[in-house]
């Protein structure tokens, strides 16, 4: 009996696995994302299912795919530092050892113009980037209708019953807030994947597949100069955040501290600086330039913000990258006001004391407005108003700003 044998595969094809190491750079190892199957592959997960990505090894043919053959996708969600590894890596269990994140919610949307029975289909994929799908993007229409499902107490969000296909993940920026953890980047992910498990059939699929998700719990503390300030009395606030971990492609997307201020106060112009430190620093901080570095700006309801650059972000993503307890400090001046004077739209927290919070928001949040307040918010500050002592006690703002707790 003559055995068939399998054709070559075409050139763009083999361009296409060539290149396919990158995509799945772009496409899934997206910060804090650990890709495995269910038997537990760390480092050997391979959605597009090529060469180029396996170190060589061969691919399973597109044509041996079950198309009629439904799969499921589990989401591991685990609090951690993203750029650290927990454990064994070789032991698929380590990661039991880390603690699960309840009621995170991720949304899938699947890639309905990618047929994965077909060559061209996986070109195709390869070929793509992740920002294609993005809200406005060029290939946001050919997603489809979206499919949600929310951590349980193990941390595992699972979709079962799914068709063969790619598909689309994103978390929930809301439920992220809520856990004070950070967004992890969408992905691609595929059902099939190439089961490269020892003693595995050639061209054999798995149908059931898993991603480790990891959130950096992001901490903020706030801080202020004076606890009690009389009328055109000048005094200081310090924020501290953690900064978040960089993406695979080493960078930071964005980096804003927002502090809806009382209304008995004002920012004063110019007073605002900024600096960058880490336990590797042993103290020293790294003042960041205004204008090249961060901006500062007021925005309606009496909200001071300041926004990293594009020059900012690459030197916070160079100071975060393998040091987890690397933070953003933001001081600033403030200006009590004289009498019955108000900010318009200020924060209305009495007569005789300016309370309030700020919020640190990184990529995945929305932007900033005092009605949802959304962000991840620091610990309260109260400064009591008028009738203070001439010899009030001043502190200097710690860099960075401890928590209170």
């Amino acid at each position: 009996m003559t055995m068939p044998t399998r054709p070559p595969l075409a050139p763009a094809l083999l361009r296409a696995m060539a290149l396919a190491l990158a995509a799945v750079l772009v496409l899934a190892v997206a910060p804090g994302l650990r890709p495995g199957s269910r038997a537990g592959l760390p480092g050997g997960w391979n959605p597009l299912g090529t060469a180029a990505a396996q170190g060589g090894q061969a691919p399973a043919y597109p044509s041996t795919i079950d198309g009629a053959r439904t799969g499921s996708l589990s989401i591991h969600k685990s609090a951690g530092d993203p750029l650290k590894q927990f454990g064994d890596p070789t032991n698929p269990i380590a990661e039991r050892g880390l603690r699960p994140m309840l009621g995170i919610a991720f949304t899938i949307r699947k890639v309905d113009d990618v047929d994965l029975r077909t060559n061209s289909g996986w070109e195709k994929l390869a070929k793509t980037r992740i920002a294609d799908y993005y809200v406005g993007g060029s290939r946001a229409g050919s997603l489809g209708a979206p499919l949600v499902a929310s951590t349980n107490a193990e941390g595992t969000a699972t979709f079962p019953n799914l068709p063969v296909g790619a598909y689309y993940v994103e978390e929930d920026h809301a439920s992220a807030q809520k856990a004070a953890a950070s967004v992890v980047t969408p992905f691609i992910v595929t059902i099939p994947q190439t089961d490269h498990r020892d003693g595995a059939a050639p061209d054999s699929w798995i149908y059931d597949v898993e991603v480790f998700a990891k959130d950096q719990h992001l901490d903020v503390n706030k801080s202020a100069s004076r606890t009690c300030a009389n009328a055109k009395d000048r005094f200081d606030y310090g924020v501290s955040a953690a900064l978040s971990a960089p993406d695979a492609a080493d960078s930071i997307k964005r980096m804003e501290l927002a502090d809806p201020l009382p209304d008995q106060v004002r920012l004063v112009e110019g007073s605002s600086k900024v600096y960058l430190t880490s336990g590797r620093d042993k103290g020293v901080k790294q003042e960041l330039a205004e204008g090249t570095d961060y901006t500062v700006r007021t925005a309606p309801g009496n909200v001071a913000s300041v926004v990293l650059t594009a020059s900012g972000l690459k030197k916070a993503a160079k100071e975060r990258r393998g040091r987890p307890d690397a933070a953003i400090t933001w001081t600033f001046t403030v200006e009590v006001l004289s009498g019955t004077d108000k900010q318009p739209g200020g924060q209305q927290t009495g007569v005789d004391s300016a309370d309030n919070r700020a919020y640190l928001l990184v990529d995945g949040y929305p932007e900033f407005t005092t009605t949802e307040t959304p962000g991840v918010p620091s610990n309260k500050v109260r400064v009591k108003i008028g009738g203070c002592s001439p010899t009030a006690p001043v502190t200097p703002i710690p860099i960075p700003v401890q928590n209170p707790d």
